[in-house]
């Protein structure tokens, strides 16, 4: 039997069905278990929210068969260090743009959108093996990257204020954003982290990957938060026309829009929260 378990480990909300001690932070971690492997997909910000949640839910990330990185943010890499020290044989996967120096913001209030461990080379000291990679990659067997993502809709952008430097003169393109996809006899699992190469695009690529295979499921970020209300609608057309069966949004979504995608898929879409588990046998 064929099984593909998704933990929500840090989320940026909590609901009372999370349990007792559980913590939430502006960041996103997940573990993804299958029948043949288990993959942490990001670390969240801290470190210290990845440690406190894992065993209140089940998780031992010793048992990590690797780390992916969706892309060099802080609220995904920034429990690294920790997450390396719990999980100290996992390889690393993750684009080579990823530890670049990263700004986000307005005119003089610009800020590091990184984090020192990660784009100073840091972390490679604690790493065991590395896999750095533009092209979709196999993690273990069946959980693959879909490594730098096309752009191609037309009406997505990155979602936010992001550049390579302060002075704000090059916008960051990040071309580092990936998503994991799991191919299933039902149709394929996408996990992202804030899928600033747009969500729809992130789709797209991955129908491509997979010879135009039904999406069973998406779980993630999508970063609608600051999004038009023309690109929601947009949005929710396209995710139609590519016959999205269930979408669980997070993290960078926002509410209302949150709230919008997931009464435009339908079905047992709701939003994700740290706690939430997954399930599915084939």
């Amino acid at each position: 039997m064929r099984t593909v378990d998704i933990v929500v480990l840090v989320e940026n909300s909590v609901v009372l069905g999370s349990g007792r001690g559980v913590l939430a932070e502006h960041g996103l971690s997940m573990w993804i278990a299958t029948d043949v492997g288990n993959v942490l997909f990001d670390t969240g910000a801290s470190g210290a929210v990845l440690l406190n949640n894992a065993p209140l839910f089940g998780v031992d990330l010793r048992k990590a068969d690797a780390i992916v990185l969706s892309h060099g943010h802080h609220d995904h890499v920034g429990g690294l260090e920790k997450a390396l020290a719990a999980s100290p044989d996992a390889p690393i996967f993750m684009h080579p743009d990823a530890p670049r120096a990263k700004f986000s913001g307005q005119p003089g209030k610009m800020r590091r959108s990184d984090t020192p461990f990660f784009t100073s080379g840091e972390f490679r000291r604690h790493a065991k093996t590395i896999h750095e990679s533009r092209e979709p990659t196999e993690i273990v067997s069946g959980i693959r990257t879909t490594g730098e993502i096309p752009r191609v809709s037309g009406f997505e952008d990155t979602g936010g204020p992001f550049y390579l430097e302060t002075e704000r003169i090059h916008p960051d393109p990040m071309p580092d954003d990936q998503s994991i996809y799991i191919p299933t006899p039902a149709g394929t699992i996408v996990v992202t982290g804030c899928a600033h190469a747009g969500i729809i695009n992130t789709l797209a690529c991955v129908k491509k990957l997979t010879g135009g295979a039904p999406i069973l499921a998406v779980v993630g970020g999508t970063h609608l938060e600051n999004a038009s209300k023309e690109r929601i609608e947009k949005t929710t057309a396209a995710l139609k026309a590519l016959d999205v069966r269930t979408i669980y949004p997070c993290h960078c979504t926002g509410v209302f829009p949150s709230v919008r995608i997931c009464e435009s898929v339908g079905g047992e879409s709701k939003p994700a929260y740290a706690g939430m588990k997954l399930g599915w046998r084939f």
